[in-house]
């Protein structure tokens, strides 16, 4: 009788029906990954885009209105306008730097952990070049730098940098997300296989053990 059992478990194991039940549950797996993962990496490069076009156009803005006060030396208000204008957790840090080299204002969004981290390696230096130097060595710290002009007379430049951290960590988060519901659904399908195989063989051996025990 357990021989037979065995026999009969062995062939619904090589059976079409478990077969097309495994291979169409691996498939819906691997579906849902990839559908996830290309959603997560479009939503990811659009972010990207997103930030850089908000970076490139406050850099704009300011590239517009800092020529006066460069011209008046009004530079409290050009540090104010620079802080105000940038005022944003994306943005580490936004320095006009004159046509010589030399900085004009100096804001850096200190309660950046970048920022944090380049002034810890310069032994708290406020160099702002330097910071500005060591702050783009990380790779999630991308400048953008407008050149400042007055009737085609160079008054220096506009270097405004911002982190890409958050929205990476974001994807990250999205993409953990996404392979946690592909799981549960992998779970969900195996848990509906333990039932369909309940309902389709175990039932059947238990009732033919019964029939054969009756008829011995």
């Amino acid at each position: 009788m357990k021989g037979l059992r065995k026999k009969l478990f062995n062939q619904f194991q090589q059976s079409l029906a478990l077969r097309y039940l495994s291979i169409a549950s691996s498939f819906l797996l691997l579906i849902q990954l990839a559908f996830g993962l290309i959603q997560i990496q479009r939503n990811y490069a659009r972010q990207m885009n997103n930030l850089r076009a908000q970076a490139e156009s406050k850099a704009d803005f300011l590239r517009k209105v800092a020529p006066e006060a460069i011209f008046n030396l009004d530079f409290l208000y050009l540090e104010t306008l620079m802080q105000q204008a940038t005022a944003e957790t994306d943005v580490v840090y936004s320095v006009i730097v004159s046509s010589d080299g030399r900085p004009l204002t100096r804001y850096l969004n200190l309660e950046n952990s970048l920022i944090q981290a380049a002034l810890d390696a310069l032994d708290n230096q406020r160099d702002v070049l330097a910071v500005l130097a060591a702050v783009n060595q990380f790779s999630s710290i991308h400048q953008v730098q407008v050149p400042i002009e007055s009737f085609d007379r160079p008054l220096g430049e506009i270097r405004l940098g911002y982190s890409t951290q958050r929205v990476r960590t974001e994807s990250f988060e999205a993409a953990l997300n996404s392979l946690a519901t592909a799981f549960a659904v992998s779970l969900l399908l195996a848990a509906l296989t333990i039932v369909l195989f309940s309902r389709q063989v175990h039932r059947p051996l238990k009732e033919l053990g019964r029939f054969a025990q009756a008829f011995e």
